[in-house]
Formats: C-alpha cells, sequence, structure tokens
C-alpha cells in the first residue's frame, strides 16, 4: 500500500480492519506466490485474457466475472480462469462448464489480466493488469476501495462508472470501459403457470416483481419505495401482488423486520410474497419470466442486473433514470422515473461501504404509482415495452457487440 491508499484503508476498515489484512497477508502471498510460480519468461502473451477472482463466491461481484468468462468462452475469445476458492461457495455446477484447467495456468500465457477488487502486480511486465470494478454513487469511491489507488488500470462496465472513476482516481491510473457480459438464459424456460402455483401466485394476478440483496443496502435499493408506489396505484384492487426475491433477510434482521412492517402499515400483507436466499440462476429466471412487471426504485446502481433480465425476457421494467441503468434503459424501452438528487440521511447509510457517500437519487414515488397503475389498465403498452426492451438488450448485448468491445479493449483502442 501507498501512503495515500493506507490513509483511506485506515478511515475505511480501522485499526481492527488494517489488523485483519496484515493477519491475511500470509494467505494473500501463498495465493500470490501460487500464480505468480506459473509464470514463464519464454512465453510471449497472445491476444486474450486472464480472469483472476473468487468465482464459487455466491455475491454479485462473483456472478460478473462468472458471466465474463461464459461470454469470452462463447465469443471465442482466448481465456483462462484462476479461481480463488472461498467458504460457503456456490454448488461446483455452476463453475464446470466455464472455468479452465489449473493446471494449465500460465499467468502471462495472455496480454490481459483481470481481477475483481484486487489490485496485481504479477512479475511478468508484458501484460496489461486491470482491476474490475463497479459504484453506484458519484462520490465515496476511493474511501471506500483504497485498493483502487494501488492497481495500475481500472476497467468499468458502464459509462456512469467509467466517467466516475476517471474523474475520482488519479490521471496515473487509466480506466476503460467494456460492455457488461450479459447473460441470456431464455432455454427452457418453465410455464408461467407452474411457476406462479409454485410461489403461490394466482394465475391471473397482475405481479411486480423485485430482486435485491439486503446486504447491498437495503435503503439503495429502497423497497420500500416499490411497496410506496404498489399501495398508492393499487389501493382497491385485489388481483395484484408484489414479489420480492431476496436474499441474507436471515442475516439482516432488523432490516427485514423494518420491511415486513412496512408492508403491514400500509396494509399489503395478502398482497406481498417474499422468497429468501439463493435460489439457482434458472429458477430466479423463471421467476423473473413468471412477473408482469419488473420494477426497480435504486437510489443507485452499478450495473442493474435483474432490470436487464426482467428487459430480455420481453417484461416491462419501471426504474429510476439514473446512474448505470440509464445505459440501457429509456423512454422507449421503460419507463425511466424522474428523480432528485438530495443528501443521504445519515440513518439510512446500513452498509458501510457507502459511508462517505453524500449523495443520492431519490425517485419519485407518484410518477412510479402512476406507471403502475398505467401498466396495469394497459396491457398493449405493457407488451409493447417488453417487446422493445427485449429487443433493445439482445441487440446491445449481443456476443456481436460484446466480442468487438473486447476485440478493443485487446487492441488499447
Amino acid at each position: 500500500m501507498n501512503i495515500c491508499s493506507t490513509f483511506y484503508a485506515l478511515k475505511r476498515y480501522g485499526l481492527k480492519g488494517i489488523l485483519d489484512y496484515i493477519l491475511d497477508l500470509p494467505r494473500e502471498w501463498n495465493f500470490k506466490r501460487r500464480i505468480f510460480a506459473t509464470s514463464n519468461p519464454a512465453v510471449l502473451p497472445q491476444p486474450g485474457i486472464t480472469l483472476i477472482t473468487c468465482f464459487d463466491y455466491p455475491g454479485s461481484l462473483s456472478k460478473v466475472m462468472r458471466d465474463f468468462a461464459i461470454m469470452l468462452k462463447q465469443a471465442n475469445i482466448p481465456y483462462q480462469t484462476f479461481n480463488i476458492p472461498c467458504q460457503n461457495p456456490i454448488p461446483p455446477d455452476e463453475l464446470k462448464s466455464f472455468l479452465t484447467r489449473e493446471t494449465d495456468f500460465v499467468i502471462n500465457k495472455f496480454s490481459h489480466i483481470i481481477t475483481m477488487r484486487t489490485p496485481l502486480r504479477p512479475p511478468e511486465k508484458r501484460c496489461n493488469v486491470y482491476c474490475s470494478e463497479f459504484w453506484e454513487f458519484e462520490d465515496g469511491f476511493i474511501e471506500n476501495c483504497p485498493e483502487a489507488l494501488n492497481a495500475q488500470n481500472i476497467l468499468a462496465f458502464s459509462q456512469f462508472n467509467c466517467d466516475t472513476f476517471k474523474r475520482l482516481l488519479p490521471p496515473s491510473i487509466a480506466v476503460k470501459k467494456v460492455l457488461y457480459p450479459f447473460q441470456f438464459f431464455h432455454d427452457d424456460l418453465a410455464p408461467i403457470k407452474t411457476t406462479r402455483l409454485k410461489y403461490g401466485i394466482a394465475p391471473n394476478d397482475f405481479v411486480v416483481f423485485f430482486n435485491f440483496d439486503f446486504a447491498s443496502s437495503y435503503f439503495r435499493k429502497n423497497p420500500e419505495g416499490i411497496l410506496k408506489a404498489f399501495a398508492k396505484a393499487f389501493t382497491d384492487k385485489s388481483d395484484v401482488k408484489v414479489v420480492f426475491k431476496t436474499m441474507r433477510a436471515k442475516k439482516c434482521a432488523n432490516m427485514n423486520e423494518r420491511l415486513l412492517r412496512v408492508v403491514k402499515d400500509l396494509k399489503l400483507s395478502n398482497k406481498f410474497i417474499s422468497i429468501d436466499d439463493f435460489i439457482p440462476q434458472k429458477e430466479l429466471v423463471d421467476l423473473t419470466n413468471a412477473c408482469d412487471v419488473y420494477m426497480s426504485l435504486h437510489r443507485g446502481e452499478g450495473f442493474g442486473l435483474g432490470i436487464a433480465e426482467a428487459m430480455s425476457l420481453g417484461k416491462a421494467v419501471i426504474t429510476t433514470d439514473y446512474s448505470s441503468t440509464s445505459e440501457f434503459c429509456n423512454s422507449m424501452n421503460s419507463i425511466p422515473i424522474p428523480y432528485k438528487v438530495v443528501p443521504v440521511p445519515p440513518d439510512q447509510l446500513d452498509n458501510k461501504a457507502y459511508q462517505h457517500v453524500s449523495m443520492w437519487a431519490e425517485p419519485n414515488i407518484d410518477a412510479a404509482a402512476d406507471a403502475l397503475l398505467n401498466l396495469y389498465n394497459n396491457k398493449t403498452l405493457k407488451e409493447e415495452l417488453g417487446r422493445r426492451a427485449s429487443i433493445y438488450i439482445k441487440k446491445h448485448f449481443s456476443i456481436e457487440n460484446f466480442k468487438k468491445s473486447i476485440n478493443s479493449f485487446l487492441n488499447n483502442e
């Protein structure tokens, strides 16, 4: 760590965090030793990508790297992977289709090395080393990710992130953008009736769906905004449901209790369905496909995977018109909700990662409620928005566009 990053690390992690970091150094050195030992001075790096991360971690950042590997394979771009095992990993079956053999791994085999939030400086100087990052807001990034100051280069997956990183990081750190490695899972979809029956949803219910992780910041994800808009739109409707697929509700028990109180206060108990914990990707896609509208009234997003997945499935989307989602959501393929940038209330900084974020988006609840009611009353509009959304996402995140983006990246364009 340099002096600047050490200062930010002390502010971010405190003395205990720094001590934990020091105690973890032997494990990190061992991991780097294993990787660096594969370096072969006789090998001239060929155009391609090396991905190094905890591929089996259940969090969203690891999913990005899994999708990255899958897309590289589908696009026939040379790549290799190195998996850093973690505790409580996802099932091995989720990895076997794209992980390359560790016995064949040579760190300088390919021209570009990409890690996820783990700056790496390998002995092989001929490789371009990038640390991939996501951020949901316009400030607070360095304070939360001081390690980024030690990176040689930063890789972003949205223009919002690319602009933010360029503005906040020293000019000595190059920032590049590539197309997000979005995965399409549309084969063998379960019948909507079957999925609805499984989760207690009536065949003719109008279903509003949202997917979020409690530990990823309850207030940033803003599920309460969805509930308020839903209650305002459907005060006199009985054939409606709002479904939340969540993760780590037990770990964040206080926030889950708060959510359930809001449900009760808004008199939505008989219209609310909550599904918690990890479910396989296919089941999550089936659940998304069984909804009518995907709604995200986020206050900041690093990408917005659930939104993009719903759009690719031909679902109407209502979303805050702010941050990375504005790159693929517009008035032709979704309903962007207007917002105001407001100071973050101190009591809503429920995730330590955002303790230095000063401003975020506050979506207009009235506009969101109007959008919901409009889609409920206008089936033709709902289906047309879904059709446009599917066409746009399939074109924007196509294999061809991904391959073009990666080739430009590899050519340092």
